[in-house]
């Protein structure tokens, strides 16, 4: 069986790369990690992840939220978002999209792998 496919979509490098290399210890493939959400879209469109992993501020005028909101047009496809912070008013943007969660960074190898693991691979 093939391995989960999981798109990455983080602005701060020193976090995308971590990503990258956690998902991939953990036996997934990371479709690409891209740092703007337009380019974060182009790569969803182009590669057909099997979840989504998005940060909500990212490099462009694209933002996670606006990523998520492609993701569900297209049907199917879950996706979490990963931020540092969330003011009530982005919070409320966020929810109103229907994440499977939002994890707040610093978030746990454990916490992360757990959302992982329940998604792609609910039996374990």
């Amino acid at each position: 069986m093939a391995a989960a496919r999981i798109l990455i979509v983080e602005d701060e490098a020193i976090v995308a790369l971590a990503l990258k290399r956690k998902i991939e210890a953990w036996g997934y493939v990371a479709t690409s990690v891209e740092r703007e959400g337009a380019a974060a879209i182009r790569s969803f469109d182009h590669d057909a992840p099997d979840l989504a992993l998005l940060d909500i501020f990212l490099a462009d005028a694209v933002d996670g939220i606006d990523v998520a909101k492609h993701i569900r047009r297209r049907g199917g496809t879950p996706y979490a978002f990963l931020t540092a912070s969330v003011d009530p008013a982005t919070q409320a943007r966020a929810l109103a999209e229907r994440p499977l969660a939002i994890i707040q960074k610093p978030f746990s190898d454990k916490a992360l792998k757990s959302l992982i693991v329940g998604v792609l691979d609910p039996r374990g």
